[in-house]
């Protein structure tokens, strides 16, 4: 438990990893301190595998597309300068989701481009949408 919360395998797995002084130590240590009615599920979370990895941008147990998880990653992708549609794909492909499925985003992409492009449009009312082509010469 950390405070009043149980803490789950993977945190604990990930706390025990980084036991030791960084770049200073090749092993640490990793102690548990836990009552008798606690024991079991200590024992747990050092015996027990990890659970599969699970892709935040996919819906909760499957390998579909998670739009709002994708409109997330490509408004970072948007704020880092990334603005191509192919650059956005790319940056899509780098995914654990991407990983786990052999499915192309590429459209879910340029749909989720439309929607955050008019959520910004929406949130900014005084900005006016020009057709670069029209108005550069």
């Amino acid at each position: 438990m950390i405070g009043a919360e149980q803490i789950d395998i993977a945190n604990y797995k990930q706390m025990a990893g980084r036991a030791g002084r960084a770049g200073k130590d090749t092993l640490g240590e990793s102690f548990i301190i836990a009552t008798e009615k606690e024991r079991e599920y200590a024992l747990h979370l050092i015996n027990d595998p990890l659970p599969p990895l699970q892709s935040c941008l996919s819906a909760v147990g499957t390998v579909c597309l998670d739009i709002v998880g994708l409109t997330r990653i490509m408004n970072e992708a948007i704020s880092s300068g990334i603005g191509q549609v192919e650059d956005i794909d790319k940056f899509v492909q780098c995914t654990l989701l991407s990983a786990q499925t052999t499915v192309s985003f590429r459209c879910c992409i340029a749909i989720t481009i439309v929607v955050v492009a008019s959520n910004f449009i929406k949130a900014f009312p005084g900005l006016f949408v020009y057709k670069l082509e029209e108005n550069c010469q």
